[in-house]
Order: structure tokens, then sequence, then C-alpha cells
């Protein structure tokens, strides 16, 4: 695990004009790259992989298989405030524990007055820097993940159903997922929902989000109600033009604590393990209507 490279002049000075654009004088903004004094670099950079699909040599790919260039996921970020290094330390203990600690990357997260503001902000500098980087794919994690204890056997089959598919977006496990058609046993597609805790977008996404989200950021007044977060934009409105898919069982759940985009104790075991313990979808996919 180590903080993202983020020192490239260019990128730096994108970044810093939207949180000065975005964030105004009303938050910190730490310079982009920075670590926590106790988070720092926690691994090397993500090894190179030549072939595009996962090795077929063992009986079941392994979940690092599925990231790194050429993969269906070409990069991932760990979105992370400086002043939570204990949650960087659990999120990194979770990573450890189904292989992915080298596959991905930490990002310092805005911080702003307004929490949930700054978690959306954090999330677009994350879509833009994919965009930089030239991946065709991100996946986003924030810093409350926890994998489900079947995640490293589960994860196969939806994503290799995933693969075979033009999509826009996928959901590693989410809250309120509407409009759903089952596609195989393993991925449905949906049309609305909430979260964006572990999240992944395609490439052909990203302009859609920069793009138009950032219109959402800029009418300002975050406090006020009629404001959209990031995870209920993303969730949503991309429906309309691309293909949004979720796997049927929660690969990657949130732990409980303190919400520092709602600032209070926040516990979402309801709408994540029970839902999906309780989300039994047809395993016939239908014939989708276009």
């Amino acid at each position: 695990m180590r903080d993202e490279d983020l020192t490239n002049a260019e990128l730096a000075a994108e970044i810093s004009r939207l949180r000065e654009h975005l964030g105004g004088a009303g938050g910190e903004q730490p310079a982009p790259g920075s670590a926590s004094a106790s988070g720092g670099a926690h691994a090397s950079r993500v090894a190179p992989h030549a072939d595009p699909d996962p090795p077929h040599d063992r009986a079941e790919p392994r979940p690092s298989d599925w990231f790194g260039p050429g993969r269906l996921f070409e990069g991932a970020l760990l979105i992370n405030l400086d002043s939570r290094p204990a949650r960087l330390a659990r999120s990194i203990s979770e990573l450890e524990r189904v292989g992915l600690a080298e596959c991905v990357s930490r990002m310092p997260a805005f911080q702003h007055e307004h929490g949930m503001y700054g978690c959306s902000v954090s999330h677009v500098e994350a879509v833009r820097y994919a965009r930089w980087k030239g991946w065709r794919s991100l996946l986003i994690l924030e810093d409350d993940i926890k994998f489900s204890p079947g995640f490293v056997h589960d994860i196969a089959l939806p994503l290799a159903a995933l693969a075979e598919r033009d999509w826009g977006v996928f959901q590693f496990g989410f809250l309120k997922p509407g409009g759903i058609e089952p596609v195989t046993p393993d991925l449905f597609r949906f049309r609305c929902g909430a979260g964006a805790h572990a999240i992944a977008l395609h490439q052909r996404i990203f302009d859609f989000v920069i793009e138009r989200y950032v219109c959402e950021l800029d009418r300002g007044n975050w406090a006020e109600a009629g404001h959209l977060p990031f995870d209920e934009y993303v969730n949503n409105y991309p429906a309309s033009e691309f293909e949004m898919y979720g796997s049927t069982k929660l690969l990657i759940s949130q732990f409980p604590g303190r919400s520092d985009t709602r600032d209070e104790d926040v516990d979402y075991r309801e709408y994540l393990e029970d839902a999906y313990a309780a989300f039994d979808p047809p395993s016939r996919p239908k014939a989708r209507e276009d």
C-alpha cells in the first residue's frame, strides 16, 4: 500500500484548481500526494501483468488476478483522510487478508467543513486521476471497507461475467439497489441505488462523471437540501446511457463507526449484510427488451 503519485505538476495543478474552485476557503486542502504521519507508503507499485485474463493454470483465480494493466480493473484507489490513520491501518489489514494490498494505492481525501461535500470531491478527484493515468477502469474504495468472508472465492464468477460486457459501473456491494434485472446467477443489472464505498467505473463513463457531476458540486450551498452526493449520482444518473451491474453476493461491506460525511455514528449492516442475505435473485435471467 502506498500513496498514489500525485506529484506530476500538470495533474497537481488541475486538482489544486478543482479544490480551490469547489472548496473555496471552507476547508483544509492537503497537498496532492501528501502522506499522513502514520500512513506513509506501505507497499510497492502494482506489478505489471502482460495477459488480459486471469491465468488458467490454477483451479481458481486469485482476486489480484483481476487488477493491473490489461486486467479488468487497471487501477484501484483507497480514499482516506490524513486525519484517519486508524481507518487506513484497518483498510490495509483488510486488503492484506484478501491479497489485494499491493493492488491498491492510497489517495489523500479532501477535507471540508461539509463532510459529504469533501467526500464527493475526493471521488471526483479519483476519477480525474484515473482519466489522467489513462486507466481503462478504476475501483474506488473508501476507508471503512469490510471484505465479505467468502470474497476470495465469490469474486470470480461475477467478474468473469462482467468482463464479457460493455459495463460502465460495477458495485461490489451497495444500498437499496433498484430496477434489478438478472443477467447471470452471479450478476445483475440495476438502474438505481446508493453507496460508493466499493464501486468500479469503466473508462467509458469517466467523462460523464467528471463533466456532469462537477456541475452538481459547483452549485454551492452544499448544506442545503437538493444536492446529490457522489454516490447517489453515480448509482442513478448514468443508467440512461451506460450499463450498471452488481454482484448477487455481497463482496464488500462497511464497518460501523463514526462517519466523516454525516458526522455521526453509522451502521449499514441492515442495508448490506442483512439485505444481501435476504436477496434471492432469479437463477434464470430474463431476456432483455431493448
